[in-house]
């Protein structure tokens, strides 16, 4: 058997040096708006840009969300590890609201852990922004998920599409704030999310995902369920 692959100690040595230039850079660039909860689950940065008068207008929904990701928040972040088996990220998690974020609205690198979204975007007013800020967040909590699906597909001799994974996440953030705050829309059905060609995807995911969020059935079952319908 192989030996496990093993970087380079330069290589090593420089992504280290890469995060600690990041921690820097986001540090001097922008000013920390708050650490939101405790045990510093969320730190949002404001970027020059946004601070400026020409953005005001985002900074100020910047400062709005503070209050629901406080009330909120901690059950959120309970929850989503819960469903997904997973921790929540160890490192700092570091928030950086521009004025454009590409143009899905955000998007998030995991090493060094870093969420960028557009506080410009309107769909992220409101909790439309709290459900995707815990989206962004969700990235970096599915490994085990993933796992499972690539080796369902594999043993069904199968190819699934990336896409599977992105609306589980999608289906999972919306029914978790949807359960927390009584007549909300999820963001997916507000923007028409499964309109992207997703709609297979949402109706098996009420099939078999969903009974596995109300506890009636294991992840296993769900996904063993999911890809042989695919």
């Amino acid at each position: 058997m192989k030996a496990p692959h093993k970087l380079p100690a330069i290589l090593l040595a420089g992504r280290q040096t890469i995060r600690e230039s990041a921690s820097a850079f986001w540090a001097a660039r922008c000013r920390p708006i708050r650490t939101y909860l405790a045990n510093a689950l969320i730190t949002l940065y404001e970027s020059p840009t946004v601070r400026s008068g020409k953005s005001s207008g985002s900074s100020q929904r910047t400062q709005q969300l503070t209050p629901q990701v406080e009330r909120y928040g901690p059950r959120i972040k309970e929850r989503l590890a819960t469903v997904f088996r997973a921790s929540w990220p160890t490192l700092p998690l570091r928030v950086e609201a521009v004025a454009y974020a590409d143009p899905r609205g955000g998007y998030t690198t995991a090493d060094p852990p870093l969420i960028t979204m557009s506080s410009l975007n309107p769909e992220h007013q409101g909790v439309d922004g709290l459900e995707q800020l815990f989206h962004e967040c969700s990235h970096l909590m599915m490994h085990t998920v993933d796992t499972a699906l690539r080796s369902r597909a594999k043993t069904a001799g199968k190819e699934l599409s990336r896409d599977v994974s992105h609306t589980i996440l999608f289906y999972t953030v919306a029914d978790t704030v949807r359960a927390l705050i009584p007549g909300r829309v999820p963001y997916p059905d507000h923007y028409g999310v499964w309109n992207r060609g997703w709609t297979r995807y949402r109706e098996l995911l009420g099939l078999y995902w969903q009974p596995y969020l109300e506890g009636k059935s294991t992840m296993d079952d769900a996904i063993d369920r999911l890809v042989h319908d695919l």
